[in-house]
């Protein structure tokens, strides 16, 4: 698949690395990308050459990423003023999404090891707006070891989330054509 069908299959409906889970009417999804997504970006943005990408195409990496969305059901309030607790203010719940929320986010491999999550980034976006993303990544290279990426949810639920990654259609990764 060259490099523009590859990065509309991945932001199409029908890329099936994507997981939704509903917790009190706010929805968490989180989505694997595979690192040729983001060759196949650069390609169609001409950011890099053909030379440069074959490269990076090359190139071993140790490195799984994902990106993490939290949707809230209420339009017009941000993740950071919805639902506010007691004792609980805007400043707070900042800190925690930009700096602290990373301590909650694992994966877990088949033999059952719980990595740590080595990097994170979270978009604040626009105010007011109810979608927030986040984009994480674990030193682990392989997709086909890991089980779930869990993320204990501190604000809204105070509840374990976990996205079973193992019924994911993994085979079905297109080749990049370049």
């Amino acid at each position: 698949m060259h490099a523009k069908l590859y990065y509309e299959w991945y932001k199409s409906t029908d890329f099936p690395f994507r997981d939704t889970i509903d917790k009190e009417g706010i929805k968490f999804v989180c989505e694997w990308i595979p690192r040729e997504v983001e060759i196949a970006r650069q390609l169609v943005s001409t950011s890099i050459t053909e030379k440069e990408a074959k490269i990076q195409l090359s190139e071993s990496e140790n490195i799984l990423s994902f990106k993490f969305y939290v949707l809230l059901p209420k339009p017009g309030i941000d993740i950071f003023n919805y639902q506010l607790g007691e004792g609980e203010n805007v400043t707070s719940r900042t800190q925690y999404f930009a700096f602290d929320m990373q301590k909650d986010i694992h994966l877990k491999s088949k033999n059952s090891d719980s990595i740590k999550c080595k990097g994170f980034i979270h978009e604040r976006g626009i105010s007011n707006y109810p979608l927030s993303k986040f984009e994480f990544f674990f030193f682990e290279k392989d997709i086909e070891q890991v089980k779930s990426i869990y993320y204990f949810d501190r604000i809204y639920s105070k509840e374990k989330i976990e996205f079973d990654l193992t019924h994911l259609a993994k085979t079905k990764i297109p080749t990049l054509i370049i």
